[in-house]
């Protein structure tokens, strides 16, 4: 069986199943990739660019390097 025959074949409740899967599935893929290409709190609060990463070594006291 192809695919248009299949999707022929489901119920309507079922091909409303099927498209809030696949707009579920496209939500959450949005959604972690603009989590995973945002930049951390950590660097915001810290008032850091990112793009100068020697800028935040800082010399603790009693430590040699």
């Amino acid at each position: 069986m192809n695919i248009q025959a299949i999707f022929r074949e489901m119920t309507p409740r079922a091909r409303i199943g099927l498209a809030a899967a696949v707009l579920g599935v496209v939500a959450v893929s949005f959604f972690l990739l603009k989590m995973a290409t945002a930049p951390s709190y950590q660097t915001i609060m810290t008032g850091m660019s990112g793009t100068t990463p020697g800028s935040g070594r800082v010399q603790l006291p009693g430590f040699v390097a």
